[in-house]
């Protein structure tokens, strides 16, 4: 059974395209007003065994990440929780080396807010008639 449904699923070359774009649209609104509890489990239940039985994970990770940029750019996600434990989940599953570059965005997204906070605050202390950004 397992064997068929791997098989099923491997068949059509747009599998991994197809499932980053269902965890997409649950990052954007299907998770909206879910606890992290709830959150956990339905990736759990939903998104982890099929991405077990992908055998193109790493075309899935190319997908997943350009959607991830988008979301974390275009503050789209549902929260960062949400986020986060899915890049948890993946890294439980494929290891450290397949989510490094997904934990540097985050990464990177923090070290922006606190750059532009302690530009907003510089620009506020030198020079208080100028707008903020």
């Amino acid at each position: 059974m397992r064997e068929s449904f791997e098989d099923f699923l491997n068949a059509d070359a747009r599998a991994a395209s197809c499932l980053a774009i269902y965890v997409d649209e649950l990052l954007r609104v299907g998770f909206k007003g879910s606890s992290e509890t709830e959150i956990n489990d339905e990736l759990q239940k939903s998104i982890i065994p099929v991405f077990r039985y992908l055998n193109d994970k790493d075309v899935f990770e190319a997908f997943y990440k350009q959607h991830l940029a988008k979301r974390l750019l275009g503050g789209k996600s549902v929260s960062d929780e949400a986020e986060r434990a899915m890049v948890s989940q993946l890294k439980a599953e494929c290891g450290y080396q397949f989510t490094s570059k997904l934990e540097g965005m985050f990464n990177d997204m923090r070290i922006s807010r606190d750059t532009r906070a302690a530009l907003s605050r510089t620009r506020r202390h030198n020079r208080p008639h100028l707008p903020e950004i």
